[in-house]
């Protein structure tokens, strides 16, 4: 694994435990494959997401449920651009045994939007 530059030993813990405990909080009667994510700010900030199914098979991710709640908690669109809050990481964990599990094309554009610059991901 390569050595992280933009989180500390402690964040990666937290990173890790956090995205398993959201995981748990999975809404998937359907496809029974829960995904959770989590989103860290440069304030120290934990938002956590999971995956929310319907019958009609439009449900919303888990990372975009966690940046959703950062956004609408944290002031960050307000802030972006500006000295204010940033995102800095998002985690995301899954029941997929074999392989990792990555954010889909829609949530990496919402992630990037909100990201001004690097933004580290763990999966």
């Amino acid at each position: 694994m390569a050595r992280s530059t933009v989180l500390s030993p402690d964040e990666i813990t937290t990173l890790g435990a956090a995205t398993l405990d959201a995981r748990r909080l999975s809404y998937s009667p359907y496809s029974r494959f829960r995904v959770g994510a989590v989103v860290l700010d440069s304030a120290g900030g934990v938002y956590r997401g999971a995956n929310v199914e319907n019958a009609a098979y439009s449900g919303i991710c888990a990372e975009r449920v966690a940046l959703t709640k950062c956004v609408t908690d944290g002031d960050v669109a307000e802030k972006l651009g500006s000295e204010g809050r940033k995102l800095k990481a998002v985690g995301v964990a899954s029941d997929a045994k074999t392989s990792w599990t990555t954010p889909c094309g829609s949530c990496r554009q919402f992630l990037r939007e909100f990201s001004a610059g690097e933004l580290e991901g763990k999966c």
